[in-house]
């Protein structure tokens, strides 16, 4: 089984699960499903970075130019295809396999999806976007 998150949602997910309280088998699996999701977002941050090196000016040597405060340097056109290529990274959507965790992931799913408690904000987000990734999971 798997689920998708995309990747401008996954750190309101974490968020949402950061928040939580629990003991046992579910702290397990809450835990678990950090950690998932943490690599996740060091995946979508690695892809952002390549994107972001492949239009940077370069230096005599091919390197990506540095600003003064570590940023890389774009021009205006390599800046604008730059963003238009982050935007559709953050559109797309990490796959997450439940594998060896299955049993762990089903009791955090259905503790996610009877969640009855307020929240709001990013927290509310990241319980919306969880609800809509167990409710679509996909039998692969």
């Amino acid at each position: 089984m798997q689920i998708k998150i995309q990747n401008k949602e996954i750190v309101n997910a974490a968020d949402f699960l950061n928040g939580l309280t629990m003991k046992g088998k579910l702290s397990i699996a809450r835990s678990r499903m950090i950690q998932i999701l943490d690599k996740k977002q060091k995946e979508f941050a690695e892809d952002r970075k390549a994107i972001v090196e492949s239009y940077a000016e370069k230096d005599k040597d091919g390197k990506p130019k540095l600003k003064s405060d570590n940023t890389y340097e774009l021009s205006v056109e390599g800046n604008t295809e730059a963003s238009k290529e982050i935007t559709k990274l953050l559109e797309e959507y990490a796959v997450i396999e439940y594998g060896e965790h299955s049993s762990r992931l089903n009791d955090l799913e259905k503790y996610v999806t009877e969640f009855d408690e307020d929240v709001s904000g990013n927290v509310a987000q990241g319980l919306f976007v969880l609800v809509e990734a167990f409710e679509n999971k996909e039998d692969k």
